[in-house]
Formats: structure tokens, C-alpha cells, sequence
């Protein structure tokens, strides 16, 4: 494996785990106040995730590849009920049923991961 992809799966694995945890998104609020973390956390998931990319996709087991794809089809699902703007941020999000479900998402894949 490539450096490229050794940081590659090490920053998606690191998305993954600050939007599967309420206390990394308020420390995360707190470290940069002026962030809106949920948008935020939606762009690094999209910089993080390379799908379309063999060398990407190279980095991964099968059965890791199904938990990504997975964890990403109920993502962008979920996406779609999010506004582009207006949408409530750190800590008022940990209120709204979209963000609750992503985050549980998110928790999910990484308990898959644990289990490979």
C-alpha cells in the first residue's frame, strides 16, 4: 500500500469517527468556533471519499469496500434533507433526526471496521 493510500484510508477513517462522536464535533466547535461543523464534516466526508478512484478503492478489503459504500449510500441519502444553508450547527444539530441518523451511520461503519 502507498503512502497515498495509507493517509487516504487513516482521513476517512478520521471523518468518520469525528461525525460518529458528539463530544469530537463540540471539541471541534470549540478549536475553531467560527466552522459550521456539520457542513463542515459533509465537505470532508466528499474530499475523503474518492469512490471513482481505482487506487482509492485499492486501499480497501472487499468487505471494507461494502461498509465505505454502504456508510456513503446512507450518507448522501441523508443528505438530501439537509438544507445548503440554514441548517443548525454544533450543538443544536445533535438535535435534528437527519443528523442523529448520520451520525449513527457513521458509529455503525465504525463498528464493522472493528469487527474485520
Amino acid at each position: 500500500m502507498t503512502d497515498l493510500q495509507k493517509n487516504s484510508r487513516l482521513r476517512v477513517f478520521e471523518v468518520l469517527e469525528t461525525i460518529a462522536s458528539k463530544d469530537l464535533q463540540i471539541n471541534y466547535k470549540a478549536a475553531v468556533p467560527f466552522v459550521h461543523v456539520a457542513y463542515e464534516l459533509i465537505c470532508q466526508w466528499d474530499d475523503a471519499f474518492m469512490k471513482e478512484q481505482k487506487w482509492f478503492q485499492d486501499c480497501w478489503s472487499t468487505q471494507e469496500w461494502q461498509f465505505i459504500i454502504l456508510f456513503d449510500e446512507k450518507f448522501e441519502s441523508i443528505l438530501e434533507g439537509i438544507p445548503n444553508e440554514e441548517y443548525p450547527d454544533v450543538p443544536e444539530v445533535f438535535d435534528d433526526k437527519n443528523w442523529i441518523k448520520v451520525m449513527r451511520y457513521a458509529q455503525d461503519a465504525l463498528v464493522k471496521f472493528q469487527s474485520e
